[in-house]
C-alpha cells in the first residue's frame, strides 16, 4: 500500500534511485555564505559534496568551500 512522505524523504528516495541530485546552485551562489547541512541540503558525504562544489566552478566561477561541523560553508567569490 502507498504512503505519504515528506519533502526530505522524497529527496532521499529520488537521490537513491538515480544517483543524481540537482541542486539550486543559482540560489546558493548568490554572493552570500551558505551553511549546507549533510542529509538535509545534500545526500552524499561531506567530502564528496565539497568536491562537487569545486567542480561547479567551471560553470559558476570561483567558489570558496569550507568543511565545517555538520556540513559545508560555500560562497561564490567575486
Amino acid at each position: 500500500m502507498g504512503r505519504t512522505v515528506d519533502d526530505l524523504e522524497a529527496k532521499r528516495l529520488i537521490f537513491k534511485a538515480n544517483g543524481v541530485m540537482k541542486y539550486p546552485w543559482h540560489e546558493w551562489l548568490n554572493g552570500g555564505w551558505w551553511h549546507l547541512i549533510e542529509g538535509t541540503d545534500y545526500f552524499s558525504s561531506t567530502k564528496a559534496f565539497a568536491q562537487r562544489c569545486y567542480r561547479e566552478q567551471v560553470r559558476y566561477g570561483k567558489i570558496t568551500v569550507r568543511i565545517v561541523e555538520n556540513g559545508v560553508l560555500i560562497k561564490m567569490v567575486d
